[in-house]
């Protein structure tokens, strides 16, 4: 999604993205974040007052994804002093604003605004290759554990192609994929609390970066804590 998109989408409307103390402008530019740019909640989430974005620990946080600059394009984001925030639009004080008014662009003359890009985001062919550098793009289930659990190796049918029954009979060293790197979670996502997986029924994910080091077919070979595991490449991210 675009800009100009995301303001044909909100124009004229009023959006709560956390559900709590209203329509206010934040929730307007964590709408922005998450849907133009695909970033967490986080970066915004939290911060009470406005301003405080221009304040460690939140600049910070915000300097990850975002360079600080003079002269604004349309699309970043102003973040004023004062405490409000908007997504410039044109001329030098026209913005895409929400609160007191619905979603639109208006005239703002206040001074004291700080303005935020986007950092390039180098994109990458994915076409996997010895040497990429991948993620794990999802959630998986754990569809069994190799016995003895001293082993701490699971098997999940969507990311090997090997099914459970293959698993108890004919599974090769390449099918099991060491769990030191997973974390067990729910369907959504969220960080589960006895992190004890359970064969047909626990959740993972992984946010680690590994490098590939074999291509077999249409599975990347990653080596896991140690372990070569083969990962169908649909899902992995090159990053």
């Amino acid at each position: 999604m675009t800009y100009k998109e995301f303001k044909k989408k909100y124009n004229g409307k009023y959006t709560d993205f956390d559900g709590a103390w209203g329509y206010q402008c934040w929730d307007l530019i964590q709408r922005y974040m998450t849907e133009v740019f695909r970033l967490p909640a986080s970066i915004f989430n939290g911060c009470g007052l406005v301003s405080n974005m221009l304040k460690p620990p939140k600049i910070n946080l915000l300097l990850k994804y975002f360079n600080e600059v003079k002269t604004p394009k349309q699309g970043d984001i102003a973040i004023w002093e004062y405490g409000h925030v908007a997504i410039f639009d044109h001329d030098k004080n026209y913005y895409f604003s929400q609160n007191p008014n619905a979603c639109k662009v208006i005239q703002i003359n206040r001074g004291g605004v700080h303005f935020f890009r986007r950092k390039v985001v180098e994109k990458v062919d994915q076409i996997l290759h010895v040497g990429s550098k991948v993620q794990f793009d999802g959630i998986f289930k754990v569809d069994i554990l190799k016995l003895p659990l001293g082993n701490n190796m699971f098997g999940c049918t969507k990311l090997t192609g090997c099914s459970v029954k293959a698993y108890k009979t004919k599974a090769k060293p390449y099918d099991w994929i060491k769990a030191n790197d997973f974390i067990e979670c729910d369907k959504k996502g969220n960080k589960t609390k006895d992190q004890i997986l359970t064969g047909g029924k626990s959740y993972v994910r992984n946010n680690h970066t590994y490098t590939v080091t074999g291509i077999i077919g249409d599975s990347a070979v990653l080596n896991i804590s140690g372990h070569d595991s083969l990962i169908k490449a649909k899902y992995l991210k090159e990053v």
